[in-house]
């Protein structure tokens, strides 16, 4: 019989597919398949190693913990929907605000790296002209025979 709950735990595989980058198809000896024990036991290895760099350790567990919820055998254990869209809307707060956080931190980057090469930049122009300075304030016949002795 299809209901709300066991719509759920169709939803906690789906959840579980996407975390593992491939359909969940596996059976256990009984017949079942993929079940919360297995989620439990075996996360770590069932994570997609893509996954595993794109999305953060806190996100990744909050994931984990809905799939694995969705997926109880005791369908009273299960959440509803509405607990589910609420924590995978709070995962995507969190998720975004990583995102705004690291294009902070690049642009931070990148305008203190482009200030510094400007800032060099200006200096070896200025080291430049006070050179271009001194051989016209000495560019006379004394300084030129030093320059040619020392050479």
């Amino acid at each position: 019989m299809v209901t709300k709950k066991s719509d759920i735990y169709s939803f906690g595989m789906v959840l579980f597919e996407v975390i593992c980058g491939r359909l969940c198809t596996m059976k256990e000896d009984d017949g079942s398949f993929l079940s919360a024990k297995l989620v439990k036991e075996y996360y770590h290895d069932l994570v997609h190693p893509i996954l595993r760099e794109q999305i953060s350790t806190w996100s990744m567990y909050k994931f984990l913990n809905i799939a694995y919820r969705c997926l109880q055998d005791d369908r009273e254990h299960r959440p509803s929907m509405d607990v589910v869209k609420k924590e995978l809307e709070e995962i995507l707060k969190i998720e975004v605000s990583y995102i705004y956080i690291y294009i902070y931190i690049y642009i931070y980057i990148y305008i203190y790296i482009w200030e510094s090469l400007n800032e060099n930049a200006k200096n070896r122009e200025n080291e430049w002209k006070n050179y271009e300075n001194f051989v016209k304030n000495n560019s006379n016949s004394k300084f030129l025979f030093t320059l040619i002795i020392i050479v």
